[in-house]
Formats: C-alpha cells, structure tokens, sequence
C-alpha cells in the first residue's frame, strides 16, 4: 500500500535495487523522482532529454549508453513526461523498452498524467506496448483534482522480478 505514487516510486526503487546502484531518469523532469533515488541511497544517473525541432525527443544512443556506463538497474520513465508535456510514441516506447530489457534494466512507469495530452496525441502506456516491459503508476488525483484521496493504483508484473531477485519459485503463484 502506498499513500501516492511518488511513495510508489520510492518503494519500488528501495524493493528492486540495493544501496548504490544507479536509477536512471531523463531530465528535465518531475523533481520528487531525484528524491526517490537520493532518499534510498542509490545514484542518479540522467539522461537529458534533447530539444530539437521545437520538441524534446531522447537521443537512444546516449540513453543506451548511460545504461551501459553506469550499469543502471532502474529507470524511471515519465509518460506523458512532467514538466514538459512530452506525450511519447508507441514506438519510442518501445525503443526505450527494448533497450531496457536488452540491460536488464527494470522500468517503473509514472503515467499520472495521462488524461493530460495535447490535442493530436495519444497516450500509449508502457505495458501495453509490450506486456514484457515495465510497472505502471496511475491515480485518479491529476484529472479529478482528488489528491486528498491517496489513491494511487500501482500494476506491478511479479513474474519479471523472480529472475532479477534469483526467486525459484513465486509463492501462490
């Protein structure tokens, strides 16, 4: 149980890395996600996004590489990303998780804004770009203004970590 997703993320960083680790995020972004890594003893790594033809786009090459140089175990995602409204394609999804998978690297998708695109864009949640790739955050908060609530709603796809936590078997599986 988690109180928002914010205390999601930090949950999730504390479960699935271990103190020191790098967890990768792409800046400019929401600045309770430095914290989340900062407060469980893990390492920021960033991967800036690039602003190019008026729109920010990520530069694979570099995000592939912060990975591979830093051995990064986690990377946050923002989809859409906060605060710059990028709503990202299905196949850019898709990129960002076949390169993840490729490095092992677990994602925790942050999707709270996803009833806030602009007009021509369509949000893609990461897990159903491919049901392998990553967890997803959402809450009713952003588009009903119910932040009083707390009530986030965290999917998570156990079966991905047994391998990742050396796990035999899931428990009730």
């Amino acid at each position: 149980m988690t109180s928002g997703v914010v205390g999601a993320l930090k949950l999730a960083v504390k479960a699935f890395t271990k103190k020191d680790d790098y967890v990768m995020i792409m800046k400019p972004v929401y600045y309770p996600f430095d914290a989340s890594i900062q407060v469980n003893g893990r390492q920021i790594v960033e991967c800036p996004l690039v602003f190019k033809d008026n729109h920010y786009e990520c530069d694979f090459d570099v995000f592939e590489k912060q990975i591979i140089d830093h051995d990064v175990k986690m990377f946050i995602l923002c989809n859409p990303h906060n605060p710059i409204g990028k709503v990202w394609t299905k196949d850019e999804l898709y990129q960002i998780g076949t390169i993840c998978q490729r490095h092992h690297v677990i994602v925790i998708s942050d999707e709270i804004h996803m009833d806030f695109i602009y007009s021509g864009h369509q949000h893609v949640s990461f897990c159903n770009v491919n049901p392998s790739f990553g967890d997803i955050c959402t809450a009713p908060l952003k588009t009903f203004n119910l932040a009083a609530l707390q009530t986030p709603n965290i999917i998570i796809k156990m079966k991905l970590y047994v391998k990742n936590l050396n796990i035999k078997k899931m428990p009730q599986e």
